[in-house]
C-alpha cells in the first residue's frame, strides 16, 4: 500500500474546484471531522455504556508564508480570507488529493473563524487560518 506524500494534498478556495484558486504560499493544511456520541444507557444496557451518534462537524486549517504582494487574480491570499471574516461570507472550501483531475476531493460551505500572522525575527512571515463546516461535506472526484 503506498502512501500519499503530504505535498500533493491541497486546500482550494472558490465554487468548483476547476475554477478555485490554491492558497498562496501553502505550507501545510489539516482537515478533522469529528461526530459526538450521545450516551444512551439505561438500566436494561447489561453494565455497558450504549452510545448514538449526534452532531457532527469538521473544520480545515491552513499554514501559509505570507506575501503580501501574492496575485489576487491567481491564488486566495491571507487578505482575501480576513476580507470574508470581516464581511461574515461564507467560502467554499475544497480539500484535494491532488490537483490531477480524478482526485478525491471533499468541499465544504465554511465560516473562517480566524487569521492570525506570525511574524518572527528573521524568520518568514506566515498565516494561519481556521476554517468551520457549515452544514454537511460533499465527498467525491473533480
Amino acid at each position: 500500500m503506498a502512501t500519499i506524500n503530504g505535498t500533493a494534498l491541497k486546500i482550494l478556495v472558490g465554487a468548483t474546484v476547476g475554477a478555485a484558486k490554491p492558497v498562496d504560499g501553502l505550507t501545510s493544511n489539516e482537515q478533522s471531522i469529528t461526530r459526538a456520541l450521545r450516551d444512551t444507557t439505561n438500566k436494561f444496557s447489561g453494565g455497558w455504556k450504549a452510545q448514538e451518534y449526534g452532531l457532527g462537524e469538521g473544520s480545515f486549517s491552513v499554514t501559509a508564508n505570507y506575501d503580501p504582494d501574492a496575485n489576487s487574480s491567481t491564488y486566495y491570499r491571507k487578505e482575501d480570507f480576513e476580507t470574508a471574516l470581516i464581511a461574515g461570507t461564507k467560502i467554499i472550501v475544497h480539500f484535494c488529493d491532488s490537483a490531477d483531475a480524478g482526485s478525491r476531493v471533499v468541499t465544504a460551505t465554511c465560516l473562517v473563524g480566524s487569521v492570525s500572522t506570525s511574524a518572527p525575527m528573521e524568520e518568514n512571515g506566515t498565516f494561519t487560518v481556521d476554517l468551520s463546516w457549515d452544514g454537511l461535506p460533499t465527498i467525491g472526484t473533480d
